[in-house]
Order: structure tokens, then C-alpha cells, then sequence
């Protein structure tokens, strides 16, 4: 069901656009039957969120008298617990959290601008869940000589 509402921003969704967006997403898991929570935010507002135009963080950079390109990143990682609606495929146990979750994997420039984030089971070492990560890295910022990241405890 769509109401009409005021438009904030230029890049918000108008009506003729929800009309077709909204039939595309899928149902709230607590309108299926099969349980789970109220959803915190209106579908169109995640949508108006997503659309919002931000400045890139090449230019960021440049703002602050830096190159537009990053040479110099931080990766590191987090384990979280999984909602009880998340398959049990994408999860996994971290032991040393003692989670059961997911990890999620960031690596952001010196400037805390993010380059490239990763999610997976958190029962996957931090060693070897870097590989993916920073294979992408390279193939997506060929210019980053360095890596900086946390040893992990032996």
C-alpha cells in the first residue's frame, strides 16, 4: 500500500516510480507467516536512501587536499550475531567472539573512506577470509601499495 507524501529531496522516488518499485521487493517477513519482526523503516524511505546522490570519495579526497585515489588502506573485521530469520548457510561460529553470525570484512582508505566490504560466515578465519578481499582490492584499486590490517591473536 503507497500513500502520497511530500518529496525531500530532488533524488526521492515519486509516486509513478513507487508504483513500479513497489511490487518488485519482496514482502515483509512478518507479513509472510513465517514470523519476524516489523520492519523499523518504510520500504520507500530504504529506497530514497539508496538513491540519494553522495559525492564520491575520489572527490571527498580531493576536498581535503588529498589525491582523489587512495594509496594507503586499513582492513579489518567484525563478527555479528545473525538474525534468527538468516539461513544457516551464510553463518557460522566464531569461536573466539563465541558468535554465531557473520563477519563482516572493511577495508577503508586513511581517511576512513570505505573501498570494499565483504560479508561472510563468521566461522571463517580472519587469514583466510582476507584472501577474497584483497584480491578485489587489487583488481579494483591497482594503485593502493599498502595494507595495513591487525595481526590476529595466536
Amino acid at each position: 500500500m503507497s500513500a502520497v507524501r511530500r518529496r525531500r529531496y530532488p533524488s526521492d522516488t515519486t509516486n509513478t516510480e513507487w508504483a513500479l518499485t513497489e511490487p518488485l521487493l519482496p514482502e515483509s517477513a512478518c507479513e509472510t507467516g513465517a514470523g519476524g519482526r516489523p520492519d523499523r523503516h518504510l520500504r520507500r524511505e530504504i529506497v530514497d536512501v539508496i538513491r540519494y546522490p553522495r559525492p564520491s570519495p575520489g572527490r571527498i579526497r580531493r576536498e581535503m587536499g588529498k589525491g582523489p585515489r587512495a594509496v594507503a588502506t586499513v582492513i579489518d573485521s567484525r563478527s555479528v550475531r545473525a538474525a534468527e530469520t538468516v539461513g544457516k548457510d551464510s553463518c557460522g561460529y566464531d569461536a573466539g567472539k563465541k558468535i554465531n553470525g557473520r563477519r563482516r570484512h572493511m577495508v577503508v582508505d586513511t581517511r576512513g573512506l570505505p573501498l570494499l566490504v565483504m560479508v561472510t560466515p563468521a566461522s571463517l578465519t580472519d587469514r583466510d577470509a582476507a584472501k577474497e578481499p584483497l584480491l578485489r582490492l587489487r583488481l579494483m584499486h591497482p594503485e593502493i601499495t599498502i595494507v595495513w590490517g591487525q595481526p590476529s591473536p595466536s
